[in-house]
């Protein structure tokens, strides 16, 4: 299990050693509500690995022929450099928005980045892989934008302090220098990482998945349709594919419905709980932000019909309906398009099919 790595001794010694990273790794806490605290991983775990992950790579003990690392690693210089916002998803919208159909002439540069880098933290078993008897899940995901133009680099003043640290540990010149590291893509493209809540291989400390695609001006049919698996040590099988693509699904959908949402209403601000305390290896307390925050509403449980109804007598078992993505006029001259999510709903139990002119509201 993760937690056999990491502990508070340990948190110390990065605090002691390497105390701008710890300040960027571990600096801030979320505060939960009751009844989600035990539907969450503690990221703290996360954090310790990612902090060995990027001390590893920095003294060349990691295979930079890796693309999936290198994809992790990413979009952890991604969350430095852009100071991401971490946000939760909750449940009930996780399970819609993987659910909800995408469509698929809808162009990726529709997508409105909101930040150009953020985490969002999953429930438990929304997302989960099967290996035997053992079930594990994705316990966050990390998505960054990956620009042609010019590379991601770590921050110089971390980067820095983790190659000099590296070199006095070692007591010998660091040649790999992770302030030299830079991620780069041919084309624009968007850059997903995810972990499991446990390793499935006692070879690991942590099992860890990746994707890089085009993205910008391909379709998301197209998008889709680009496969491949990135060369690591572990090959992948059917399991990990399907996973993998439900873990894309959701991404999708998370990104546009973050894109869609200032229209919507106006994000809060966090609320800070509590103020750092260094000395004591105390974090900053933030409120917890939301993926469906102020978006949600109640599902309608009554759905008026309008105009002449002519009941078939046919009876069509309870089932769910697909969420999908609409584009909605708006605007002067109606001129405008917006994209407007129509949640998944459930039939009632039995459906009877009508004909006629109506409409549904949810």
């Amino acid at each position: 299990m993760i937690e056999k790595f990491f502990d508070r001794q340990k948190l110390k010694w990065v605090a002691k050693n390497c105390p701008l990273t710890y300040e960027a790794l571990f600096g801030r806490k979320y505060h939960l509500p009751n009844y989600r605290q035990e539907d969450y991983a503690n990221m703290e775990f996360n954090h310790f690995i990612t902090f060995s992950r990027m001390m590893e790579f920095s003294s060349g003990r990691i295979d930079r022929r890796d693309e999936v690392i290198h994809c992790v690693l990413g979009n952890t210089a991604a969350s430095l450099h852009y100071k991401r916002p971490t946000l939760y998803l909750e449940r009930e919208l996780g399970e819609a928005l993987l659910r909800t159909d995408l469509l698929e002439d809808l162009s990726t540069g529709d997508i409105k980045w909101r930040w150009p880098a953020l985490r969002v933290v999953l429930p438990s078993l929304l997302l989960p892989i099967a290996r035997g008897e053992k079930v594990h899940w994705l316990t966050h995901f990390d998505v960054c934008k990956i620009d042609a133009t010019g590379s991601l680099m770590y921050p110089t003043a971390l980067a820095r302090e983790i190659d000099t640290f590296i070199a006095k540990m070692e007591k010998a010149p660091n040649y790999h220098r992770l302030e030299l590291v830079g991620f780069a893509y041919p084309d624009d493209g968007i850059c997903i990482g995810a972990s499991l809540n446990q390793p499935d291989t006692e070879l690991v400390d942590e099992t860890v998945y990746g994707v890089t695609k085009p993205w910008g001006a391909i379709r998301v049919g197209d998008y889709k349709g680009v496969t491949g698996d990135l060369s690591s040590p572990f090959n992948q099988d059917d399991a990990d594919r399907r996973l993998i693509s439900r873990l894309e699904h959701l991404v999708l959908n998370v990104l546009l419905f973050l894109s869609a949402t200032p229209i919507e209403y106006e994000v809060q601000k966090e609320l800070l709980l509590r103020k750092a305390n260094a000395r004591e290896l105390k974090p900053e307390l933030v409120e917890a932000r939301w993926v469906g925050q102020s978006q949600l509403r109640p599902i309608r449980t009554t759905e008026p019909v309008k105009g002449p109804v002519h009941h078939t007598g046919k009876h069509v078992a309870q089932h769910w309906r697909s969420g999908h993505w609409k584009r909605q006029v708006f605007g002067p001259g109606r001129a405008e398009r917006k994209l407007i999510w129509i949640q998944p709903y459930q039939t009632h139990e039995p459906e009877e099919v009508t004909h006629g002119i109506g409409t549904r509201e949810i």
